[in-house]
């Protein structure tokens, strides 16, 4: 968004006659300077879904979480306007709840530590009686409800406002866990989930860029794989450039004439860093954090790694 002001600026010159020392006039002036701000801010619209659900949960969570354990008729599952009885819901202020489903752990890819678990909310009810089990009355479902789904308190509703972009704290390097949509390929405006959250003093509006690269790959060339005729050392073959650092194997015995078999050595190499895209951060947990996709030069995929964006 840009925005241009007008700063006036009161300039007072004070003019003070020779034969007047005492004598003081004041002749206001007014000087106009364009001043020219640009503020970096992502609309709201774009992960106002994702602001309240899906959610991230941790073990603790899941396990002393309410949990659906029946219904009033004989059903095996139930959706909009019917009604579910609940155990372990503690009586609080609480009238409005999500029912979800807990989803696949998300393991930080380097340390092997599990971060969370993906919990996808599958219906919105309400509290029509305490008790144990207390009884609630689903307003709108995604999907069956079933025995074992877990049920938490709705978040209270926040107001709508604009994120303002800043990079993400030095060196808080981190990969992409997974993305939202069940896509496998990433590209703008999909939400992802990082492995990097409050604990790493990541907040809402922490700018990232993902790169591609960084891992192992098979070198065709050196492995030997292609089809060069190593016994000719014309600029045509890989030996003319890369020298004779190869182990001999044996011999081919299964051609006329015969010749040497050769293996090189260092037929693994890394892929170089390149940039992907940039992220957004906009919804923070203790280990893990949603970030929107604000642009894309090249499709990327869950494993990408992630750096602070450059100042």
């Amino acid at each position: 968004m840009l925005r241009r002001f007008l700063v006036i600026t009161l300039v007072l010159t004070v003019t003070a006659p020779a034969a007047a020392i005492d004598t003081v006039k004041l002749s206001p002036q007014v000087r106009i300077t364009p001043l020219t701000e640009t503020i970096s801010t992502v609309g709201i619209n774009a992960i106002a879904p994702f602001l309240t659900k899906p959610l991230i949960t941790d073990t603790d969570t899941l396990q002393h979480a309410a949990y659906v354990v029946g219904f009033p008729d004989e059903h095996l599952a139930v959706g909009i306007h019917d009604a579910v009885y609940v155990r372990q819901l503690t009586a609080g202020k609480a009238l409005n709840f999500h029912i979800l489903r807990p989803g696949a752990a998300l393991r930080d890819p380097d340390s092997g530590e599990i971060l969370g678990y993906e919990a996808q909310v599958i219906a919105n009810a309400v509290l029509e009686r305490n008790g144990d089990p207390a009884k609630l009355h689903i307003l709108h479902a995604e999907r069956e409800v079933a025995i074992g789904d877990r049920v938490l308190p709705a978040p209270d509703a926040k107001p709508l406002v604009d994120f303002y972009r800043t990079p993400a704290p030095a060196h808080t390097k981190g990969r992409i866990l997974s993305v939202l949509n069940g896509v496998t390929q990433i590209g703008q405006f999909d939400v992802v989930v990082i492995n990097r959250g409050s604990r790493e003093r990541i907040i809402p509006g922490h700018i990232f860029e993902a790169f591609i690269g960084g891992d192992s790959a098979h070198d065709q060339v050196r492995d030997g794989s292609t089809d060069t005729d190593w016994r000719s050392e014309s600029p045509a073959t890989t030996e003319f450039w890369y020298g004779r650092d190869m182990t001999r194997q044996g011999w081919k015995d299964d051609q006329f004439p015969l010749h040497a078999v050769f293996e090189r050595d260092h037929t693994e190499f890394t892929r170089p860093l390149e940039h992907a895209a940039t992220l957004m951060v906009f919804r923070t947990f203790k280990r893990v954090s949603f970030a929107l996709v604000l642009d894309a030069e090249r499709a990327f995929q869950v494993g990408a790694h992630i750096a602070p964006a450059a100042q």
